[in-house]
């Protein structure tokens, strides 16, 4: 794959994996704010709702699928979990 395969194939993971989270989940959870996921301690997908909950089901997809699908080190994922709102 090229940078650029591995890029657009990133991008697509977070957009579907968003889609997919927020279909069968909605908002739910405690309001939070300022949640990341990290990848060896760089921010790589932001919240997409408000609820905790939602917000660390989208993660573990987005983890999942970057680890089965571009090789991701699965040790390398951390969550940064903001503030409560």
């Amino acid at each position: 794959m090229t940078t650029f395969e591995i890029n657009q194939k990133f991008k697509e993971i977070l957009t579907e994996s968003h889609k997919k989270i927020m279909k069968e989940t909605g908002d739910k959870g405690t309001c939070v704010g300022g949640m990341k996921l990290k990848y060896n301690r760089y921010p790589i997908a932001d919240q997409i709702a408000q609820g905790s909950i939602t917000n660390e089901l989208y993660f573990d997809e987005v983890k999942s699928r970057l680890v089965n699908e571009l090789q991701y080190e699965s040790t390398g994922f951390s969550i940064e979990w903001g503030w409560m709102d």
